[in-house]
């Protein structure tokens, strides 16, 4: 059984399923809760971030093995929270680069959401809390002397409504929130972009965070503006495929915009260079093909489970097609 986390406490019904169905549980953490909950601010209860907290050493002590989406959240498992090393997976986020890819622009579609000749910075995913897209509404309002110039948000979250309120109050009409679409059917409004958008708040513990909607960005041929740092900005600058701004800086991201927008060649450039990262270091089925290959041992020829590391102490670090950020 593959569980996601978060939420943490969705490994509950996972753990007891497992064990009814006498599967063997992974646990995918992508975030660390409880900890990000209690660093934005989110969970100020000290007795329930004390539960939270023994909760999540007890579903990772009950895990088959645990995997990590980036080295930050892996150093975290094995380091803070004392994870054995045999029991840690890394698998990074990555993209379906044949569902992907660079396509001509959608014209009719670009028509139908009445945003013909416009220069188009979409934001696909969620609109969170930890997303900070406020800053980018405020951007949008240093930019509302350039008609050209259109941010598009795609997709729903807890911070949505808040945001539309925050448009409708700044008059902001270089922005339209459009509800979510099938991943299918987000291969049109890559192909009306001049550029992706990916944003994070400012706290330490989004320096170990890769924005999963970076990587289907980069394979539609897209540059990618990214509100950021750590991991996440070491990545863009790796790939050489995108302006870094500092968080929660609108007029930093105003400016890169700008940069972004009066350069086309430059964004041909970085939308290229985006693609080739993610052919030579993140396509889906080099990483999950790597991935099982170390979850099962070749040699395990009655079928039964294997585990990483599993007659060692170290965890294996690189792989074919694997991306370990310096």
């Amino acid at each position: 059984m593959f569980v996601e986390s978060p939420p943490l406490i969705l490994s509950l019904p996972g753990y007891l399923f497992s064990r009814l169905w006498r599967a063997r549980l992974i646990l995918n953490v992508a975030d660390l809760s409880p900890k990000t909950e209690a660093a934005m601010g989110l969970l100020k209860s000290r007795l329930l971030l004390w539960l939270m907290s023994a909760y999540e050493a007890w579903i990772y002590r009950k895990a088959d093995w645990i995997n990590a989406i980036t080295p930050g959240i892996q150093e975290y498992l094995l380091q803070e929270k004392k994870v054995p090393a045999r029991k840690v997976l890394f698998l990074p986020n990555g993209v379906d680069t044949t569902l992907f890819q660079p396509r001509p622009a959608d014209l009719a579609l670009k028509q139908a959401l009445g945003l013909d000749g416009k220069n188009i910075i979409l934001y696909p995913g969620t609109h969170g809390h930890a997303h900070a897209l406020d800053v980018v509404l405020q951007s949008a309002k240093l930019l509302e002397n350039r008609p050209d110039i259109h941010f598009l948000f795609v997709g729903d979250g807890s911070d949505k409504a808040r945001l539309q309120g925050i448009r409708n109050r700044l008059g902001l009409w270089n922005v339209t929130f459009h509800h979510p679409v099938s991943v299918e059917q987000l291969v049109r409004y890559f192909s009306i972009a001049e550029c992706g958008l990916a944003s994070l708040r400012a706290i330490p513990i989004y320096e170990a965070a890769r924005p999963a909607k970076i990587f289907p960005i980069w394979a539609s041929g897209k540059p990618l503006l990214l509100v950021g740092h750590g991991e996440s900005a070491q990545l863009v600058e790796r790939a050489n495929a995108g302006i870094v701004v500092p968080p929660e800086k609108p007029e930093a991201l105003a400016d890169a915009v700008l940069r972004l927008m009066d350069n086309p060649d430059l964004r041909r450039t970085l939308g290229a260079n985006g693609r080739t990262f993610v052919d030579q270091n993140l396509r889906w089925s080099q990483l999950i093909g790597d991935w099982l290959a170390r979850l099962t041992p070749p040699n395990s020829a009655n079928g039964s489970h294997g585990s990483v590391g599993e007659n060692s102490d170290s965890v294996p670090r690189q792989s074919a097609g694997e991306l370990s950020c310096p």
